[in-house]
């Protein structure tokens, strides 16, 4: 290994240990600010969300599929599932409840079917506005 070749790996931890010097201190200060969240139950985010309408829980679904569990565009069928999961009675008509958010303009609808069945995603309008729920417990 030539000298330079040592100059540069010389080089090369002295900024690593920089950075990871920057990296611990910003720990240390926003320590209490890093704590991860627990993870929270469909049941309990609609607990908190405190819906009124079928539409409103279609709502929250919807939020909790994209935001919490990552599904993104959802179709019928993952809103039916997690309803169920959460114990909570399935609207009778989902679609319905679909269509009316999209009105509000709260959720869109994509071009991309999954089976033969469409597949919807939330607007911004529709994040903020459960966002806003939720936060007012």
């Amino acid at each position: 290994m030539t000298d330079e070749e040592l100059q540069e790996i010389k080089q090369m931890l002295e900024d690593f240990g920089r950075r990871l010097s920057a990296l611990e201190r910003l720990f240390e200060e926003k320590g209490d600010e890093v704590k991860k969240e627990k993870a929270i139950s469909i049941g309990e985010f609609i607990a908190r969300a405190k819906p009124k309408t079928d539409i409103q829980r279609t709502l929250v679904v919807a939020y909790f599929l994209e935001n919490m569990v990552g599904k993104s565009p959802f179709n019928k069928k993952d809103i039916e599932e997690t309803f169920k999961k959460a114990k909570v009675p399935v609207p009778q008509n989902i679609n319905l409840c679909v269509y009316k958010n999209i009105q509000h303009g709260f959720l869109m609808e994509h071009k991309k079917k999954r089976g033969k069945l469409k597949t919807w995603s939330l607007t911004r309008t529709g994040e903020e506005f459960v966002e806003q729920k939720v936060k007012k417990e």
